[in-house]
């Protein structure tokens, strides 16, 4: 389904929004698939963010096709789970084309699906995508324990603030930061 969606894209929306929209597509559909379609008292708040997610992907006329195609994904026979009327998707439908697409924080997609961070990672990013951004955090991590110590020597050396914050590339509150951080835990720093 994700890929059917990926060849109607508009292509001239922005990359950042582009692969933001697509990450939370799949995360509908790997949360649909998870659930087995049970996502009873869920549904409603899955569906808007679809529809809202993907009217800004793929205009309003194709977003209501892939709408309901999703709908007939909320059967389960073994629990009585079934999709939403077609009054309640026109309400879906209504409400987005009124306040236009809603743009929903992952904080608000994980508290409403009841989701972890973590678990929205997992169901949002393919393989290559976690692999990607846990990289990058940890290159980050790196440069930031690289000059919280340029900045903790710097100042056992009895540099002044200012000096320090050039000789590490950061701020004077960055310096200071560092050295509060490390005074409260007890390392030893020199004042």
């Amino acid at each position: 389904m994700l890929d059917e969606i990926k060849q109607e894209v508009d292509k001239t929306l922005e990359g950042q929004l582009r692969r933001t929209l697509l990450s939370r597509i799949r995360m509908i559909i790997n949360y649909v698939a998870v659930m087995e379609g049970k996502c009873d008292g869920r549904r409603h708040t899955v569906m808007l963010i679809w529809y809202s997610s993907l009217v800004q992907l793929v205009g309003t006329s194709r977003a209501q096709s892939w709408l309901h195609k999703l709908n007939a994904l909320f059967v389960s026979e073994s629990c009585g789970a079934h999709p939403l009327s077609p009054v309640e998707i026109q309400d879906i439908v209504r409400s987005v084309e009124k306040a236009g697409p809603y743009k929903f924080k992952n904080a608000t997609i994980c508290s409403s699906l009841n989701l972890s961070k973590e678990q929205y990672a997992e169901m949002a990013y393919s393989p290559k995508e976690r692999n990607k951004r846990a990289q990058k955090k940890q290159q980050t991590q790196y440069k930031k324990n690289k000059r919280n110590q340029i900045v903790l020597d710097a100042i056992n050396h009895g540099y002044t603030y200012e000096e320090v914050a050039k000789i590490a590339n950061c701020s004077i509150t960055t310096v200071k930061r560092v050295k509060n951080k490390m005074h409260n835990s007890g390392d030893s720093v020199q004042t």
